[in-house]
């Protein structure tokens, strides 16, 4: 989501911004994924273990960069997720067990 935002970030204006949730994630039915939820604080042991750890185990096993696989880590530890969706699909295809798609992709099933 922050992916798309940061694109979308250079064409709308900060109010439009700031109501992301009202135009775009209910808009297209889509689900945020947390790591923990977007209010509450992450303690110093999972915080490795979110930043640091899954992410490493997926560049060795994958091997990707980092940023990548901190993306990756958490969509793939998110419940009930459908696929994933990124205007950088060439990354992350044959490397995760979620069906990865282009926004056109997404919008085009």
């Amino acid at each position: 989501m922050m992916e798309v935002l940061g694109q979308l970030s250079f064409n709308l204006s900060a109010e439009q911004l700031d109501q992301w949730q009202e135009w775009l994630v209910d808009a297209y039915n889509l689900t945020i994924i947390w790591d923990v939820g977007p209010n509450e604080r992450v303690k110093s042991e999972n915080w490795h273990e979110i930043i640091y750890e899954r992410p490493f185990q997926k560049m060795r096993s994958v091997r990707m960069a980092f940023m990548d696989a901190l993306i990756l880590s958490s969509a793939e530890r998110a419940l009930d997720v459908e696929c994933f969706v990124t205007w950088n699909a060439k990354h992350f295809k044959g490397k995760t067990t979620l069906t990865v798609l282009t926004p056109e992709e997404y919008l085009a099933r």
